[in-house]
């Protein structure tokens, strides 16, 4: 009796394990858990052995579970640059007084003798309303319009006016508020009888 217990002991201790999965799929499966916990070891073999083992008795899920991914940290928040509106023009309130005088420096016509125009000219020029960059206003005797350009610059210019058979336009051009050195006035002088259609220039040259 005593006989048969000892047999029978020695066959529970010595009965091989059961293994739940091949070793070719543990192989498969558990190749990131090896490098994981036997990367690096002098005794790569019998760590890589002990893994493979452990798999084929808990199974791939319990053994050798699929390494989690790194989750993707999400993209940095979005920033914003608000731009400031770009600045508004200030056109200047033009409505005043002014006076120009200059002589004349051009008239490739030679109209100066034919419609008995001056060789200086001056002119009394009164801005009297505004709209905007809209300008109304009186040249000497003669009604004008114009406008704010920019930067300070302006001009007028009188409706057609008739002297010595000729149709004239007189346009002013000035090149700031105040009407400074460098302002130009321009005579557009249409004269079919002369058989010529030409401007003459004015340059205003002191203040």
């Amino acid at each position: 009796m005593r006989t048969l217990l000892l047999a029978a002991s020695l066959v529970v201790l010595f009965t091989a394990p059961v293994f739940a999965t091949s070793r070719a799929q543990c192989r498969a499966a558990c190749g990131p858990q090896i490098a994981l916990e036997c990367g690096g070891l002098p005794r790569f073999i019998r760590c890589s052995k002990r893994v493979i083992r452990q798999c084929r008795l808990l199974g791939v899920a319990n053994g050798c579970p699929t390494q989690q991914a790194v989750p993707t940290p999400p993209p940095p928040p979005t920033t914003t640059t608000t731009l400031p509106p770009p600045p508004v023009a200030v056109v200047p309130d033009l409505i005043g007084a002014y006076q120009f005088s200059g002589p004349l420096v051009e008239d490739p016509c030679g109209m100066q003798p034919i419609g008995n125009l001056p060789t200086t000219l001056t002119s009394k020029i009164a801005v009297t309303a505004q709209a905007g960059t809209s300008l109304t206003a009186t040249m000497g005797i003669y009604p004008a319009s114009g406008e704010y350009v920019a930067s300070g610059e302006w001009t007028l210019t009188t409706v057609p006016y008739v002297q010595a058979g000729c149709t004239l336009t007189a346009r002013l051009v000035v090149d700031s508020v105040s009407l400074p050195t460098g302002g130009s006035m321009y005579v557009d002088a249409n004269c079919p009888t002369y058989g010529f259609d030409c401007s003459l220039l004015y340059k205003r040259t002191g203040n």
